[in-house]
């Protein structure tokens, strides 16, 4: 969990170094974003029309993406693939690297990301793990918000954390379906295992 909270740290200074502005959200680019990796894999959607947890999770994102259009969130320089993966940890600091996706967006999207690659179990660079091991959702946001120094109920709207996050989950789920309908290896149906809990917990919440 420590390398979570400094991995949270390190995000919240690279944002901070760009300066993070009150911008609207435009809800309407993450629906065009999912739905172009939807038509982009006609093989995952044949899988997922008939899933009705998928089906329940998509008409939940398009009633939140009609009423949260134009909210005031943190907008800021985002690293855009900020993953596991995508961190070195050394003396007991971590820092990311590969920032190729670097945008202004919100700065929500840099946490909601990182947050779904750990909840759905993306192996952390820093340990020495051979099979991904998804970490508990609620114990990984607490971990991450912490290091970045955020109170999800002050600094961060819950609504647009719960969908970018509900965004983030729908993406990925797309891309292992396609994989699935391929070859169905141990790790992807792991993976999927950790985002049908996180969906479910999104739901519920």
């Amino acid at each position: 969990w420590r390398a979570v909270m400094l991995a949270g740290n390190w995000l919240r200074r690279f944002h901070e170094s760009s300066g993070i502005t009150q911008a609207p959200l435009d809800a309407q680019r993450y629906r065009n974003l999912l739905a172009t990796r939807i038509a982009a894999a006609p093989a995952a959607c044949a899988l997922l029309s008939a899933d009705p947890l998928w089906i329940a999770a998509l008409r939940r994102f398009e009633q939140q993406a009609t009423v949260l259009e134009g909210r005031p969130v943190g907008s800021t320089l985002t690293h855009g693939d900020f993953t596991s993966t995508n961190l070195l940890l050394g003396a007991g600091r971590v820092t990311g690297i590969d920032l190729w996706a670097h945008r202004r967006s919100p700065a929500v999207d840099d946490l909601a990301r990182m947050f779904v690659y750990l909840a759905m179990g993306d192996p952390l660079p820093f340990t020495a793990r051979l099979r991904p091991v998804p970490l508990e959702a609620r114990r990984a946001m607490q971990a991450l918000f912490e290091g970045y120094g955020a109170d999800l109920a002050a600094e961060l709207d819950r609504e647009v954390w719960r969908h970018v996050v509900l965004y983030e989950t729908l993406a990925r789920w797309v891309a292992l379906a396609g994989r699935l309908a391929q070859r169905a290896s141990f790790t992807e149906s792991w993976k999927r295992g950790g985002l049908r809990a996180l969906v479910r917990t999104i739901l519920d919440d």
